[in-house]
Order: structure tokens, then C-alpha cells, then sequence
């Protein structure tokens, strides 16, 4: 997954924004007027998985979803990630979504 997202960004719809550690999406079914995705441009497949080595990576993804959250001139919003039997995507992503 992470390699796909790092060779191929252009191939993903509607990519919102990247860094070096994240790439945030716009969700393609989204459940508020703000709904991106965010992936970690390195593989886990949910937050069970996490070693030290993933934290600049996750970090990153809070960054990145700090910065659309402003950009959007949002409060109500929630970052949420869910466990393996709740994801349609079987990669650790985050939501953050706003009504």
C-alpha cells in the first residue's frame, strides 16, 4: 500500500495534499461537508501494528490533518482510525471528518 502511495500518488482520486509521511484524499463517499482519508506512507495494518519506527509517519498524518481541519474553518471535527474488522481498507488510514 505505502509503495503504491509513494510511486503513484497521481493514481489515487481526488489526492488533497501529501508530505513526506502522510497522503490525505478526499473521501469519495464523504459523510459531512469535510471528509478526507489519511494514509501513513509507511505499511501497518492498524494501530495494533505500530512500532517505533511508524511514529514519524503517524505524526505526520496528524500534522497534515491539523493543517486541513484549519484550512477548512471547521470545529466540529473528529480523527478517528478504525480496527481490522471495521475497515473497508485493510491499512491503517485515518478519517477526519466534520459535518
Amino acid at each position: 500500500m505505502s509503495a503504491g502511495i509513494q510511486r503513484l500518488p497521481a493514481v489515487l482520486p481526488g489526492v488533497e495534499r501529501e508530505s513526506n509521511e502522510c497522503l490525505a484524499i478526499r473521501h469519495p463517499q464523504p459523510e459531512g461537508r469535510v471528509h478526507f482519508v489519511l494514509f501513513p506512507k509507511r505499511d501497518a495494518r492498524n494501530i495494533l501494528e505500530l512500532t517505533p519506527e511508524d511514529q514519524p509517519f503517524v505524526m505526520g498524518c496528524f500534522a497534515l490533518a491539523r493543517e486541513l481541519a484549519r484550512e477548512s474553518i471547521v470545529l466540529n471535527w473528529r480523527l478517528v482510525t478504525n480496527g481490522p474488522a471495521l475497515q473497508h481498507v485493510t491499512y491503517l488510514h485515518f478519517h477526519l471528518v466534520a459535518k
